[in-house]
């Protein structure tokens, strides 16, 4: 009998360990500032995220690449727009240097327009079942002239491939 009772209760802590596991939200917030000099701060809140690997930022209407850069297991909570983070700590504690893929041999980019669409994606990596996973969040926002930050929105895969025209195109059918 006392077997049965252990062998239920070891059963019982798998289950609750599994659906804790696999009903944990992991999640990358972005919310977008811009200082009274005009610069752009990226602010993160993560939940059961491990870092974020990549950032790419650019127009939306014309497609242009403004900034990529990969962060290389990044926690910190702000990330200023054209500065590369370095000699940062990473989850695990291993000290760690972010990168500028473009623009190329580290130009500062150019500054993000005023009253125009810009897309956000972030990959960012995770574990699950103790495997070590991606995925990433895509963001919109638009700096007004009044050194205000319109409203972040999500967008879709579709929208960033595909464009607007593809969009109306759906709408119609």
């Amino acid at each position: 009998m006392k077997k049965k009772y252990i062998l239920c209760l070891v059963l019982l802590a798998v289950v609750v360990l599994v659906s804790y596991l696999l009903l944990r939200k992991r999640e990358v917030v972005l919310n977008v500032s811009q200082r009274q000099d005009g610069s752009i701060d990226f602010l993160f809140d993560y939940k059961n995220v491990n870092g974020l690997l990549e950032m790419r930022v650019w127009k939306k209407g014309s497609r242009e690449l403004l900034w990529d850069i990969k962060l290389g297991y990044y926690v910190g909570d702000r990330l200023k727009y054209g500065e590369v983070p370095s000699g940062f700590l990473t989850f695990n504690g291993v000290r760690n240097y972010a990168r500028q893929e473009y623009p190329l041999n580290n130009k500062p980019p150019e500054a993000i327009p005023v009253d125009e669409e810009i897309y956000v994606i972030i990959n960012y990596q995770y574990d699950e079942y103790l495997v070590p996973c991606t995925s990433s969040v895509n963001y919109m926002f638009k700096i007004k002239p009044e050194l205000s930050v319109e409203k972040i929105d999500y967008f879709t895969r579709d929208q960033l491939y595909h464009g607007p025209e593809k969009e109306m195109q759906k709408e119609t059918n």
